[in-house]
Order: C-alpha cells, then structure tokens, then sequence
C-alpha cells in the first residue's frame, strides 16, 4: 500500500512534467513527433526535462519512478504476484524502448530549418522543480514515505483486510 501511493505521487509528478514540456513544445508548433526532428538542440533545457520525465517514466535511476517501481515490484513479489512484477518490468523496458525513440528523434535526427527558439526563463522554472523534486524523492524517498506512512496505517486500522499492494 505504501509503495502505491508513493508511485501514484511520483507518477502524478512525473505526468505533470511531461505535459509541460510537451505543452511548451506544442506552444512553438512542434506537435507531432516528426516535428521533434532536431528540437533537443533548439530548445535544450526543455528537451532534457523531457527527457528527465521519461526516465522516471521508465524507472530509471536515480529518479523517483524507480524507487515507486521498485516498492510496487517488491510488494508483488512478497505477495506471491511474482507474475504480476514481471508484467511489470517488461512494460518498464517497453516504456524504456519507446523513450530512446524519442531522444533519437529529438538529439539525433536533423531539425528541418535552423531558426533558433529562445526558452522563457520564466517557464522554466517550474519545470525544473518538477524534475528537482523526482531526483530528490529518487535520492531521498523518505521525506515523502514518512508523511505517507501514517495515511497508510489509518487505512489498515479502518480496513483490516486490505491487501497488501
């Protein structure tokens, strides 16, 4: 239970990161993924917070979506659904796959013209908290599974039986 609701925050974290940075994308015209075509140099900072948000996606270390992955796996498996973990890592790796598609697209593949884009400062900020913050609940999970622990406790007192993960 604890892992859930600490890979529902992460996940909440890391989806409200990757729609900004897509949002700020599509904001300058880039909507599909063709469009990408070249942007991680036009608009690099932007770029590699997507791309920080697809790691925490794919449960990569050191951000907070491995430790949410790895609570959730680990529950699974301690309660005899190893099947259901290994469900599990194998959409992690598909995720994984989908995410080097689209650093291809962005970093490898030419931009279809040279114009340059300024990236707002202002917009900035935001973003880089969110992503700060997955690095930081990545590094140091228990700032936030100590303020959980509690929540978790009071639903297991209220429901006796309630499952594990």
């Amino acid at each position: 239970m604890l892992g859930n609701l600490y890979f529902f925050l992460i996940g909440g974290i890391t989806t409200a990161l990757a729609f900004m940075a897509v949002g700020i994308l599509n904001s300058h015209g880039f909507k599909s993924l063709d469009d990408f075509s070249g942007i991680g140099k036009k608009m690099p900072l932007v770029c590699l917070a997507l791309v920080m948000a697809g790691l925490s996606f794919a449960g990569v270390p050191p951000f907070g979506g491995f430790i949410g992955k790895y609570l959730v796996f680990t529950a699974a498996i301690e309660a005899n659904l190893s099947w259901l973990a290994v469900i599990g890592v194998l959409t992690s790796i598909l995720q994984t796959a989908y995410l080097f598609r689209l650093i291809y697209v962005m970093y490898g593949k030419p931009s279809k013209d040279e114009t340059s884009i300024k990236e707002s400062k202002r917009i900035l900020v935001p973003i880089f908290i969110l992503a700060g913050t997955l690095i930081i609940l990545g590094l140091f999970p228990n700032i936030v599974l100590n303020l959980i622990n509690p929540a978790v406790d009071q639903l297991k007192a209220i429901i006796p039986n309630l499952p594990v993960i």
